[in-house]
């Protein structure tokens, strides 16, 4: 599984639930590929902001969690082409949400909150799951995400490779040259 946004975008709702989702499936592996480097901060500054978290995701190594914090393109592109899932449980109202877009065009699945533009990118059951934005800190909700999480690491990989193909063709839908093209048509 991979985590490739800003801590702030659904993290800490993702570790709290990763107990539940590795005793359900426990071949599974969590990569985390979270940062403020990204915005700018420098890797000092990146330190002390994500001391606690990162501290408390260094104390989940038993449970196959591995904090990339961040990485170059190409390291990045590898790991989201080995992954099966993109676990994505944000309440965050997202404009686009290019990391989702960026890992269904490598046939990973998403799993994420039904807000804003996801609703419009992940197609549930079709190309991922969306789970209903009761909250991500709501039992309802942790309970749906760790089950769906669970039913897909938990399905053979011949049995879900429609949705991956899914998930391929749709993508294509988004990609910088039409969504750019799209935006410049709105904003005109």
């Amino acid at each position: 599984c991979l985590f490739m946004a800003t801590p702030d975008r659904g993290l800490l709702d993702l570790l709290d639930i990763w107990p539940r989702i590795k005793a359900n499936a426990p071949h599974a592996k969590l990569h985390l590929f979270s940062s403020f480097l990204g915005w700018g901060i420098s890797v000092d500054e990146n330190e002390k902001m994500m001391a606690e978290l990162y501290l408390r995701i260094q104390n989940m190594v038993y449970l196959d969690v591995v904090n990339h914090r961040h990485a170059n393109p190409e390291e990045l592109h590898g790991y989201v082409a080995a992954s099966d899932l993109y676990l994505y449980p944000s309440n965050y109202y997202e404009t686009c949400c290019m990391s989702v877009l960026e890992c269904m065009q490598m046939g990973t699945i998403p799993v994420v909150t039904g807000r804003a533009a996801l609703l419009e990118k992940v197609a549930d059951g079709v190309t991922g799951y969306v789970i209903p934005s009761y909250g991500v800190d709501s039992n309802r909700y942790r309970d749906q995400f760790v089950a769906r999480t669970s039913l897909l690491l938990n399905t053979p990989m011949a049995a879900k490779q429609w949705m991956r193909d899914n998930c391929r063709e749709y993508a294509k839908r988004f990609t910088y040259a039409v969504l750019v093209r799209e935006w410049e048509a709105e904003w005109l």
